[in-house]
């Protein structure tokens, strides 16, 4: 297993971090790739900027 530690089987911490921060991104990303109604106000890049910065705690 990538990223297992030797004779436990366990995944290293920082490979669990780094993967929960990508799922995280990924769902904070769907309202920017996928279209919503008409009548919801469009995704701003500002406000993927901001989403995205609710990913950083995940990955530390």
């Amino acid at each position: 297993m990538v990223g297992a530690r030797p004779g436990t089987g366990a995944a290293e911490p920082l490979v669990v971090g780094i993967g929960t921060a990508l799922l995280v991104q990924a769902a904070m990303t769907m309202p920017y790739v996928v279209p919503g109604p008409a009548e919801w106000e469009q995704a701003t890049w500002s406000a993927y900027g901001l989403t995205t910065l609710t990913v950083i705690p995940c990955s530390g």
